[in-house]
């Protein structure tokens, strides 16, 4: 498609490489350039941070998926490094993927990367944080100074499920939203139905979504935010369902939407509706927060706080969206039964069994190394009069913990503590010194004072480096299922790493410069590459695709690199590119 779209526009493609095979041919080199140039990039860098993260593909395959991430001069750098087939999901094997897609990524002996090494973040399955013979305890052995990260996102999705686990309130509204789902998803008539209801109404379609099956708190919120908005027509649907007069209707389907519209005609339930609302809220911004690319463990400090602060006073008062329900006993025009007595006792008990599990799973956030790293979040510096001896503990602690990766990085450990008096001091100094820390980043600081204070700033780097979540990896995910989608289930596995990285580390088709993959296509032969062999000859691309039948492959890159492959460019091919 990209070769006949090149031909309207009246370049000359040729025929030599226009078949499904040369099209798999192209992906290659451009995957491959993009590693080189990812192998590059880390290369520069003296810390390196790994999250994992695994999922089972179309073909039922378990996939291991693997960033890296490293921090350089203040500028923080996330990039994918491999996917690899699992065998079978155990330790053993998970490691292993892990280790030769880090290796592959980075181009490099294990040896080489594992002395970068300072944190791994993966979620909080015990195959993967088992204190003894998890797969982070397998690829830190004899690295004591290696973090292991519980992606924290996930901390929070588990600390909000145990609190609401026990509460009877949620236990009804998790079954009204999950029920409503099923009755909508999985029914074309009643899901038709509740479009032209809203239709009708003038009004746009919200229909029930998914509040379980995944870990994000955010889809929770969304489903909650499409019931509440939706309510008066849905409501209207289902009283119209359970009416006797009705025809056409199962009475099994009558009698779940009796139930659903007496759960949703609940005094409890509205008002337990809105107060989850206004909680989800919080929660989904901070989950959100902690999901961003380039968020710091420093950087999560506050935000936490904050957040169990605000939930604390949803004890006292009611948050905006349930103040403004009030005390009334009706809601978009439909009288609320029940006196409202249940959501008075249970809705306390849910902030305080929340506010408990978040300061159980993320009570070594608060104190340690990991409160230390506050260091690197201008948001923690204090006022000129609090500032004499402000993160001297923390430099200390920080330095003998990851002395063995700071010495063998070239840092020299015992000058970090004086460059960090003299960094601190500059900054300070600043005239405006409030609006400078408000403003300045580590990028700035870096061109600034590195000469003055490389040892300090270099640490500064090791903290950036440390991940928060391993978001990245589901997006990666999310990338590998449009990739390897139920009818190209058959994809190896390397040519899935190779697509992979054409989408995710290359750049879009306006930006994107192929000499760089060209160079490596035309060098990786013995011969020289006759551009124009099949030119003139009798056999079309297509008869050549039907007599070499390849696997599916998007042609992304083929239309790339043939569009500098035309024999205009010849003569500038043989200049650039002659072989020495």
């Amino acid at each position: 498609m990209h070769c006949l779209l090149d031909e309207q526009k009246g370049m000359e493609i040729g025929e030599t490489y226009r078949t499904r095979k040369q099209a798999k041919t192209f992906i290659g080199y451009i995957a491959q350039a993009e590693k080189e140039s990812v192998q590059e990039e880390f290369a520069a860098g003296k810390f390196l941070s790994l999250m994992s993260d695994g999922c089972a593909d179309s073909a039922v395959i378990e996939e291991e998926i693997i960033y890296g991430r490293q921090a350089v001069k203040g500028q923080i750098c996330v990039k994918f490094l491999g996917i690899e087939a699992v065998a079978k999901a155990n330790a053993e094997n998970i490691t292993s993927a892990i280790t030769a897609g880090v290796c592959k990524g980075l181009g490099v002996e294990e040896g080489t990367w594992k002395k970068k090494l300072v944190a791994v973040s993966t979620d909080g399955a015990a195959v993967m944080l088992g204190v003894k013979s998890g797969v982070v305890t397998r690829l830190t052995a004899d690295l004591p100074h290696v973090l292991p990260i519980h992606c924290m996102p996930h901390r929070l999705e588990l600390s909000f499920k145990d609190a609401a686990s026990k509460n009877p309130c949620h236990k009804k509204q998790d079954a009204l939203l999950t029920g409503l789902y099923t009755f909508y998803h999985y029914s074309p008539l009643n899901r038709a139905n509740l479009k032209a209801s809203f239709e009708s109404l003038g009004k746009k379609p919200l229909m029930p979504t998914r509040a379980t099956g995944t870990r994000w708190v955010s889809h929770l919120l969304a489903a909650l935010d499409h019931f509440l908005r939706g309510y008066s027509t849905i409501v209207q649907h289902l009283e119209q369902i359970q009416s006797p007069d009705s025809t056409g209707v199962r009475s099994d389907q009558q009698a779940k939407a009796r139930n659903f519209y007496r759960a949703a005609t609940s005094l409890d339930v509205i008002k337990y509706a809105w107060f989850l609302f206004d909680v989800l809220a919080h929660l989904s911004n901070l989950s959100r927060k902690m999901q961003k690319t380039n968020v710091t463990m420093a950087a999560l400090h506050e935000a936490l706080q904050s957040t169990k602060t605000v939930l604390l006073t949803y004890k006292r008062k009611p948050g905006p969206m349930l103040q403004s329900f009030g005390n009334k006993m009706t809601f978009e025009g439909r009288e609320l039964s029940g006196d409202g007595r249940s959501f008075q006792s249970s809705h306390p008990n849910l902030i305080d069994d929340l506010v408990a599990n978040m300061e159980n799973r993320f009570g070594h956030v608060k104190g340690g190394l990991l409160h230390a790293t506050n260091i690197a979040d201008f948001g923690f510096w204090p006022d000129k009069v609090n500032m004499t001896d402000f993160g001297d503990a923390a430099v200390d602690i920080l330095v003998g913990h990851f002395k063995p990766v700071l010495e063998d990085a070239g840092v020299q450990v015992d000058k970090v503590a004086d460059e960090w008096t003299t960094l601190r001091s500059k900054v300070y100094q600043q005239p405006d010194w409030l609006e400078f820390i408000k403003k300045v980043t580590w990028c700035e600081l870096n061109r600034r004072y590195f000469d003055e204070c490389p040892n300090i700033l270099q640490l500064v780097d090791l903290l950036l480096t440390l991940p928060a979540s391993t978001a990245e990896c589901e997006r990666g995910f999310n990338h590998m299922k449009m990739i390897k989608s139920d009818w190209r289930s058959s994809l190896s596995g390397k040519s899935v790493g190779e697509l992979m990285s054409v989408r995710l580390l290359s750049a879009d088709i306006k930006n994107f410069d192929p000499k760089p993959a060209i160079n490596i296509w035309y060098h990786d032969v013995q011969r020289r590459r006759r551009l124009d062999f099949m030119d003139g000859k009798t056999s079309t691309a297509a008869e050549m695709d039907d007599a070499e039948p390849e696997e599916d492959f998007m042609c992304v890159g083929q239309g790339r690199l043939l569009s500098m492959m035309s024999k205009k460019y010849d003569d500038e091919l043989d200049k650039d590119f002659e072989v020495e």
